[in-house]
């Protein structure tokens, strides 16, 4: 049941990423999952997670280098950083880790853009620095959000949550 719905719950933000990117918008929905699930269930299902959504978006964006595979797996080790560090039963612990990882999702493409410009900063930093904060301020609450939506659907089906994840590392 659990596999299940991490594949609903990764689809589903796959889905949304390539929705908003098709309309030039960058909005962290799948790095937020990964960093959701890797916490919640396990790190080894988030790294399955990782590698598999962060390959197919260098696929489909046309990326040479698996970037974004790499920020995704960051994502997953900054995740298990959080879990030792934080106390996940509050919303509130998860604000700045929402806006960590969305900086961690931001520097594929400002990596891409500096190869793109020639390594020409000043017009990467034209470029990219409203993106990069609307993107800090924006994931700083939507990561909570889905927190809390993910957990609210979790409880409903009896799931490991996201808020009982220190409760569980405390008992291996």
């Amino acid at each position: 049941m659990a596999n299940l719905y991490i594949l609903i719950i990764m689809l589903m933000l796959f889905w949304l990423q390539l929705l908003f990117g098709s309309m030039a918008l960058h909005v962290p929905f799948c790095i937020g999952g990964i960093f959701y699930i890797s916490i919640a269930y396990s790190w080894r299902r988030g790294l399955l997670c990782a590698v598999l959504c962060g390959i197919s978006f260098d696929l489909f964006y046309y990326r040479e280098f698996f970037i974004t595979t790499l920020a995704f797996v960051a994502v997953v080790i900054f995740s298990q950083v959080c879990l030792r560090k934080n106390d996940m039963r509050h919303l509130r612990n998860s604000v700045l880790p929402g806006a960590v990882i969305a900086l961690i999702s931001v520097l594929p493409i400002w990596i891409c853009k500096v190869a793109i410009y020639n390594h020409d900063i000043i017009a990467v930093f034209k470029d990219m620095l409203p993106v990069t904060i609307f993107l800090l301020c924006l994931n700083a609450f939507l990561l909570p959000f889905m927190v809390l939506i993910f957990d609210e659907i979790g409880e409903k089906v009896k799931l490991p949550l996201f808020s009982t994840a220190n409760k569980r590392l405390l008992e291996e």
